[in-house]
């Protein structure tokens, strides 16, 4: 029997339920030692049985977050099944928060936005994620709007906005002149050495790559480096 609210409706027999529940225990059991792979195969058999159990999808996703690595086919596989954990529990917020991370995981942002985006009511670390994301891949019309449409929940959770929100500002400039002051504010930001300062000098390697001010670009990463702050894409570009 499926959820309230939930489309197609599948019924599953007693006899299914019960072989499911047996399996979803089997698995448990996998988990608990550590042997990914037969409870991948149990539980995509219990899933055969009874396909509306939202707990097989979790354990379904878990269990593939355990693992070092994932063929491709079993990333799509997973994918799918996170979308149909969503639309069985209605975009339950802990759930969204584990679709997330197994998306996060992946790599696969923008997969991770549009699941992010379709969803109206989201917490706070749910939209400061979205807004990390769509800074990354260079929405930046997006991160305003997605900012202004949750502003009333975005101070305590998200202390670096200020930071983005400058940093757009100054990628929006013709030139780094134009852009001084927004750069001299994200500067000030950086001399923190709360989260907000990590995230302030990395923003301004991007604005130094940005502007092609290579000079600055090297002294900002020594200090990035010398904290340990520092990411592979970086160094390619020192």
């Amino acid at each position: 029997i499926a959820p309230e609210g939930y489309e197609p409706k599948v019924k599953s027999s007693l006899y299914q339920i019960r072989e499911a529940s047996r399996l979803k225990e089997d698995a448990a059991a996998a988990i608990e030692d550590k042997d990914w792979g037969e409870a991948a195969y149990l539980l995509r058999v219990a899933l055969m049985k009874d396909s509306v159990d939202p707990t097989l999808y979790r354990m379904v996703v878990t269990n593939s977050m355990s693992q070092a690595s994932l063929k491709p086919s079993d990333i799509r596989d997973v994918t799918l099944r996170t979308e149909k954990l969503l639309a069985l529990t209605q975009n339950d917020s802990s759930d969204l928060d584990l679709v997330i991370s197994f998306l996060d995981q992946q790599g696969l942002n923008e997969h991770a936005i549009y699941t992010l985006l379709t969803n109206e009511n989201l917490a706070p670390n749910q939209v400061k994620r979205l807004l990390e994301l769509l800074f990354e891949s260079g929405k930046y019309a997006s991160f305003l709007q997605v900012k202004d449409q949750y502003s009333g929940q975005l101070q305590s959770a998200f202390p670096g906005l200020n930071a983005y929100e400058l940093t757009i500002s100054a990628l929006n400039k013709d030139s780094f002149e134009q852009a001084a002051d927004d750069i001299a504010s994200i500067k000030s930001i950086a001399s923190d050495s709360s989260s907000k300062g990590v995230l302030a000098r990395n923003l301004l390697l991007r604005l130094y790559r940005h502007f092609e001010r290579s000079k600055d670009y090297e002294e900002a990463f020594k200090i990035v480096k010398k904290n340990k702050e520092d990411q592979p894409v970086q160094h390619s570009t020192y």
